[in-house]
This record gives C-alpha cells, sequence and structure tokens, in this order.
C-alpha cells in the first residue's frame, strides 16, 4: 500500500514510495513537480494539511517528518 494524499488547494497529489521518497504531482500540468528522499525505509503514512502546504510522513525507518514541498528543495523537520 503506497500512501497519497490531495494538497490543500487539490491542485496536487502527493505520494510516498517504497523506496522512501516523496513525491509531489501536478494534476493539472499531470507531472511530477518534486521528488525527494524523504526517509530511509519505505512511506507507511502521508497526510497533507487542510490549511496550508505542509506534509507529515511517516515511515518504516521510525521517523516522522513535517514537510512544506512547495518549491526548491524540501527540508524536512523531524519530529519524531
Amino acid at each position: 500500500k503506497i500512501p497519497c494524499s490531495l494538497s490543500f488547494d487539490d491542485a496536487r497529489v502527493v505520494s510516498g514510495s517504497e523506496d522512501g521518497s516523496l513525491h509531489v504531482w501536478d494534476l493539472v500540468e499531470a507531472k511530477t513537480i518534486q521528488r525527494c528522499a524523504a526517509h530511509r525505509g519505505a512511506l507507511t503514512a502521508l497526510a497533507c494539511s487542510p490549511h496550508n502546504a505542509e506534509v507529515l510522513t511517516g515511515a518504516y525507518d521510525g521517523t516522522i517528518k513535517l514537510w512544506a514541498p512547495t518549491s526548491g528543495p524540501a527540508m524536512p523537520k523531524t519530529i519524531g
């Protein structure tokens, strides 16, 4: 099972991957707009904030990270 979620503005889909990467897809352009190495293990949980561009991810590596993948390199804040 690969986690995914719609962005707060319904313009993007954010998805996890078994290789631990995080992908942001533009629904209008139908293309990947960002990919980053998010975790050292497969993503098991992902949720988009209903209020802004923040994304919360969890993975088999035991970490929980908060992201704001809007543009440029994604820099997570590890919260667990």
